[in-house]
């Protein structure tokens, strides 16, 4: 089995290539998301950003042990290890969160 630091660097990749296919309406969508999400506008997410992050609270309501679990995503996600999310480390948490919710109004 692939080790954190190889499974990060697949999910970037995987993420990065369906968010370039993407309509650029829904690019747009994302970077709006991001936008709401980044309350203080320096285009980094901290970890208390997330817990209010519409697809996580849909995620706890669906079952998903999201407060137990956002730390150590967090962590899996932040690529540089600063303790922040920028864009890049957020199309992945976009990939995992939205992307099954999406494939399907997507004609790509």
């Amino acid at each position: 089995m692939a080790d954190q630091p190889d499974l990060r660097s697949r999910i970037q990749r995987a993420s990065t290539l369906y968010y370039e296919r993407l309509p650029y309406a829904l690019q747009q969508e994302l970077c709006n998301a991001f936008k709401i999400i980044d309350k203080n506008g320096d285009g980094r997410l901290a970890q208390a950003d997330l817990v209010h992050w519409g697809p996580l609270q849909q995620s706890a309501s669906e079952g998903f042990p999201v407060s137990s679990s956002i730390s150590s995503l967090f962590a899996f996600l932040d690529a540089d290890d600063s303790g922040e999310l920028d864009f890049e480390d957020c199309k992945s948490l976009f990939f995992i969160f939205i992307m099954p919710k999406t494939a399907s109004r997507i004609s790509v």
